[in-house]
């Protein structure tokens, strides 16, 4: 009897309830989409070319930065973090492109030399347009 109204449960019960709103995962960039129409647009930070601002300077206190000209006119540039200096980003911006410094979580960096998640850290290059390239 009881393995009856255990089928008739499974057969009848309501399905579970779908969330009206289901939350979304962490903002990406893509190539093809533009930096400023991105929520990510608010955690960036010009860091080539030019001079950095002092927001800049702020977002990538953590990082020592070095660059180096590549062939045919581009540009190496190299993030290393300071407290591991072996755990580096290297990006090749052609002339005309910009490199910016994504900053999600201002808050995890502690000191000047000390940043708690570097995983949240990484530069995008898009063109004079603004596009992910």
């Amino acid at each position: 009897m009881l393995q009856g109204y255990w089928i008739y449960q499974m057969h009848y019960q309501k399905p579970p309830a779908v969330p009206s709103k289901l939350t979304a995962g962490p903002p990406v960039l893509t190539k093809g989409m533009t930096l400023t129409e991105s929520p990510l647009a608010k955690s960036a930070y010009k860091a080539y070319p030019g001079t950095m601002s002092a927001e800049t300077k702020k977002a990538l206190s953590n990082f020592n930065i070095t660059m180096q000209k590549s062939v045919k006119g581009a540009e190496i540039v190299l993030f290393t973090a300071k407290g591991s200096p072996n755990i580096g980003q290297a990006y090749i911006v052609e002339a005309g492109n910009f490199l910016y410094f994504i900053d999600q979580t201002p808050a995890d960096d502690k000191t000047a030399t000390a940043d708690a998640n570097l995983r949240d850290d990484y530069g995008v290059i898009v063109d004079k347009n603004g596009v992910v390239q």
